[in-house]
């Protein structure tokens, strides 16, 4: 059931260490201040997945990877990589949570958080936000679990009644 969420993050890992993907964080340090430390993306990923750190910080690192991704640079690619890579042990924990409700379904599980993260990486008013990596993931989940309710409301919506003529006047034990 997780290999399509597996292949998702070995795919975004290949992604980050591409020779392409290298000259773009050289690029991307140039612009900004907290990313100009790191030698490169994958060390700038064991910084942000490591228990050590400056959550200020790591927050000024997530500030400046989505206005990135929100500026649609060529270099948004890689900073929506990095996003996702950095946070993915609590997008994991998402995952492994919601299972339940997509039960049978993991592609549509898939499916959802990367749609719901995509959405909230772009709709983030870091003007408003104070941190950046806990508000992210706050937000897809409950972005991902309020559309799951939706759509079990379409499907009680939408279900079928039976009709009477498929009624059986038998079956009622009352009688």
């Amino acid at each position: 059931m997780r290999a399509t969420w597996e292949a998702l993050k070995q795919s975004l890992v290949r992604s980050v260490g591409t020779l392409g993907a290298k000259s773009q964080f050289e690029e991307l340090k140039k612009g900004w201040k907290s990313l100009a430390r790191f030698s490169d993306a994958e060390a700038l990923l064991a910084y942000l997945n490591g228990p050590a750190g400056d959550l200020d910080e790591k927050d000024a690192v997530y500030a400046a990877l989505v206005h990135v991704v929100q500026g649609r640079r060529d270099d948004a690619g890689l900073a929506a990589a990095v996003i996702w890579l950095g946070l993915w042990p609590a997008l994991d924990a998402i995952y492994r949570r919601r299972q339940r409700d997509f039960f049978g379904e993991p592609e549509a599980l898939v499916s959802e958080l990367g749609a719901r993260m995509t959405a909230v990486i772009h709709g983030a008013d870091l003007r408003r936000v104070h941190r950046v990596a806990a508000t992210l993931v706050r937000n897809v989940e409950r972005d991902v679990r309020e559309e799951r309710k939706r759509a079990w409301a379409e499907q009680r919506r939408r279900a079928e009644l039976p009709r009477e003529s498929d009624h059986d006047p038998e079956d009622d034990d009352w009688t």
